[in-house]
C-alpha cells in the first residue's frame, strides 16, 4: 500500500504541471494509448499530446508492477518541442520519485525532430536495429516571428542541445559541432548505428 499511495501523490503532482510555448503546429496529435505499464505515442507530438501523456501516464505508473518500468514506445515523425520537453519532464520527475521508466523505438519505428527529447528521459533507452531517428534543429512555424519569438526559439534550440548533452556528451558535440541544431541540419541513423556511435544515448538494443 505505501507503494500505491507514493505513486498517487507523484501522480497528482504531475497533473499540475503547465502548458508550454508553442513553437509549432502540426496537424494532428498523436495517439496516446495506455495498457497495463506501457504507453504508447505514435504520431504527431502537440501540446494536447502533453496533456493526454500525463493522464496516461499516471495511469500506467498506477498499472506497473511493483519493481517493474513503466514502457514508453515511441513511433513520431517529431513536433512541438516544447510539448516535448514536458513529457520528457514528466517522465524524469517520475524517475526521481523513484520510479522506473524505460523509453523504447521498436522495428520499424521512427523518433523525429521532438521525439528524442521524449526518448532521451528514459533510465534506459531501448532501440530496434531497423528503427529511425533524425535530429535537426528547432523550427518555428506561425504568424511572423518578432523579436521575442526569436529570442525563446534560440533559447528553445539551446534546451534541446543542453537535454542532449546532459543524456551523451558525445552526442551533444556531436549535434554541436555539425551545427544540426544551430542551422536545422539533419542527422539520420538506424537504431543499430546510433547504438554504435553513440552507446551514452542508446542503453540497449531490443531484440527483433
Amino acid at each position: 500500500m505505501g507503494h500505491r499511495r507514493s505513486t498517487q501523490r507523484l501522480v497528482s503532482r504531475l497533473a499540475l504541471a503547465s502548458l508550454a510555448f508553442i513553437l509549432a503546429h502540426p496537424a494532428k496529435s498523436a495517439t496516446i494509448d495506455q495498457q497495463g505499464g506501457t504507453v504508447t505515442v505514435s504520431g504527431e507530438i502537440l501540446s494536447t499530446s502533453a496533456d493526454q501523456f500525463v493522464n496516461e501516464f499516471a495511469r500506467a505508473m498506477l498499472a506497473a508492477p511493483r519493481n517493474e518500468p513503466v514502457i514508453i514506445t515511441l513511433n513520431s515523425p517529431g513536433g512541438d518541442a516544447r510539448a516535448a520537453h514536458r513529457i520528457a519532464d514528466q517522465i524524469l520527475s517520475a524517475r526521481r520519485h523513484g520510479m522506473k521508466v524505460e523509453t523504447r523505438v521498436e522495428r520499424d519505428g521512427i523518433c523525429m525532430s521532438a521525439c528524442p527529447l521524449i526518448f532521451s528521459a528514459g533510465e534506459n533507452r531501448l532501440v530496434a536495429s531497423r528503427s529511425l531517428f533524425l535530429f535537426h534543429g528547432v523550427v518555428y512555424q506561425g504568424p511572423r516571428a518578432t523579436a521575442q519569438i526569436i529570442d525563446e526559439l534560440n533559447a528553445e534550440k539551446r534546451a534541446y542541445l543542453a537535454r542532449m548533452t546532459s543524456v551523451d556528451p558525445d552526442l551533444g558535440k556531436f549535434l554541436d559541432q555539425r551545427r544540426v541544431v544551430a542551422e536545422n541540419i539533419e542527422a539520420e541513423f538506424d537504431g543499430a548505428s546510433l547504438r554504435d556511435i553513440f552507446p551514452g544515448f542508446v542503453t540497449g538494443m531490443l531484440a527483433e
